[in-house]
């Protein structure tokens, strides 16, 4: 959890994230999954990883899923590659048009439906190849934020592009990492089919956030409300459990109207 330019708890985490891409700073592909609850420090815990990674001199390129849906097909990635300086290149627009993407001068593919699967994997290549060039220079992290949310195109690229990596040159570092929230029942086919995966690459790891202990809510709410008595830290950690996006809310609302005091304090 962040509060302000302070990050909260979490270390193990980080270290791991941070071993990561250390790795991926020297050419490694990287493929990592943050999953927990809603408020429970996924972006906090991304957003450290990704001022580590530009650190190292990694390029970053970070989109987040809409609720809701209505989203347009594709959207992760129109929205990574525009950062990239090279969504131009790409037509998503149709697949009737993605022959031209097609790795090494492959042949035309007629644009009927019996060809859509061939087609898809031309397409998806193509992004890919494009991918790869990018991380020639230096090396690549793609974040993709609330993956539950996405829409069924870019999930299905995101499951090539996780396969691809495994077949990345050693030279070429292009680092993944995704959040998303646990899904009842895994969700739909084509999230469950994504998250299986990732989890099945080679060298993948997932991290699963939960609730903050006692100690790193008492150090959320002093950081954010000063001198705070361990009576109010304890109602604070009964009411929240310990989720870091209560545990900031409650301590700046209650801070703000002086309602934490002293040794012993109250709320």
């Amino acid at each position: 959890m962040r509060s302000g330019s302070v990050f909260v708890g979490r270390y193990r985490e980080l270290t791991l994230l941070r071993k990561g891409l250390g790795q991926l700073a020297h050419g490694s592909p990287m493929i990592t999954s943050v999953v927990g609850e809603a408020g429970i420090g996924k972006t906090a815990l991304v957003s450290q990883a990704m001022d580590s990674a530009a650190g190292l001199g990694i390029r970053v390129a970070r989109s987040s899923a809409v609720e809701g849906g209505g989203s347009p097909a594709y959207w992760l990635w129109k929205d990574v590659l525009r950062q990239l300086s090279i969504g131009d290149q790409i037509d998503f627009d149709g697949l009737d048009h993605a022959d031209h993407l097609a790795p090494n001068g492959a042949a035309d593919v007629p644009t009927d439906a019996a060809t859509r699967p061939q087609r898809e994997f031309q397409f998806y290549e193509g992004v890919t190849d494009r991918l790869r060039a990018h991380a020639h220079e230096s090396p690549l992290l793609v974040v993709f934020e609330d993956l539950h949310w996405a829409d069924d195109e870019s999930l299905r690229l995101l499951s090539h592009f996780v396969h691809g990596l495994a077949g990345i040159e050693a030279a070429v570092g292009i680092g993944l990492i995704v959040t998303y929230r646990d899904r009842p029942g895994g969700g739909p086919d084509s999230f469950s089919s994504t998250i299986l995966q990732m989890a099945r690459a080679a060298g993948s790891e997932n991290i699963q956030l939960g609730p903050f202990s006692k100690e790193e809510s008492a150090e959320a709410v002093r950081l954010i409300a000063g001198n705070v008595g361990n009576i109010a830290i304890d109602d604070v950690f009964k009411r929240t459990g310990g989720n870091p996006l209560f545990v900031t809310e409650i301590a700046r609302m209650t801070g703000a109207e002086g309602t934490m005091t002293g040794a012993e304090g109250t709320m």
